[in-house]
């Protein structure tokens, strides 16, 4: 019996990354799933994984900072599987533009991915959590939405007002069994976070080698440190959680 038999989930973003390992993790525990993302290659790739493992998986391709297609994820998922109880809003972007070299354009973008996302999968999602009673929203957010250090400022505030819209959602929605939660994971050995490190114009692995330094367990994150949290978040083992974040770190927060 896995943690999540019998359940549906929708994972944005899940064509690599956090998402990719979050997608495999949910499956492997039971639930079926629905890999998101405008890459139809990798996500055909995420799909066939998830069921050369034994595990149900559709993908659907998405820009989930369209509100037509987070509409049609959710349409599809309940036509074809019948039922949604886990949402994880994982889809997301970075910048390495300081704010006065930003313009309108670049807050658009990402705002438009880190947010809007959320706002339109979450309101097409949760009528169909209502109508069941039951539900689970997780939200990757980021370390930045209450620790900014040298990330861009309009990246820190779209992770802020993605965390403060999971939080909302708990407190809102609680009475219809609904919990929603969010992750504020660190710098993960991830391709954006590759991409990150050299937009910035930084050596890889002197950067690398900082972070590790100024973190505690002294690694970065891996994907599937994300994906362990995720699928606790999504489980009856936090059944009693709901509106908080989870810092998933490695204690970087405390230490540099």
């Amino acid at each position: 019996m896995g943690k999540l038999d019998s359940n549906v989930a929708i994972v944005t973003g899940s064509t690599s990354g956090i998402g990719a390992a979050a997608a495999r993790r949910l499956a492997a525990e039971g639930a079926r799933v629905v890999v998101t993302g405008r890459d139809e290659a990798r996500g055909s790739r995420v799909t066939a994984e998830i069921r050369s493992s034994g595990g149900t998986a559709l993908f659907v391709r998405a820009d989930v900072s369209r509100e037509e297609d987070c509409r049609r994820i959710v349409e599809t998922t309940v036509r074809e599987l019948g039922r949604l109880d886990i949402l994880v809003n994982n889809a997301g972007t970075t910048s390495t533009v300081v704010l006065e070299e930003a313009d309108e354009a670049e807050f658009d973008r990402i705002l438009g991915v880190n947010l809007k996302s959320i706002f339109f999968a979450c309101k097409y999602a949760l009528p169909v959590m209502k109508r069941q009673r039951h539900g689970v929203i997780v939200t990757v957010a980021s370390r930045g939405a209450i620790m900014p250090t040298h990330c861009s400022a309009i990246y820190a505030a779209s992770k802020a007002a993605a965390l403060q819209m999971t939080q909302a959602i708990g407190v809102n929605y609680g009475a219809y069994g609904i919990r929603a939660n969010t992750i504020l994971p660190s710098y993960i050995d991830t391709p954006m976070t590759d991409e990150f490190i050299q937009k910035s114009g930084q050596d890889y692995k002197a950067a690398i080698r900082a972070l590790e330094e100024h973190t505690p367990v002294g690694r970065i994150g891996t994907s599937e440190d994300c994906a362990n949290a995720i699928l606790f978040l999504a489980s009856e083992e936090a059944s009693f959680i709901t509106a908080t974040p989870m810092l998933v770190d490695g204690g970087a927060v405390f230490g540099g």
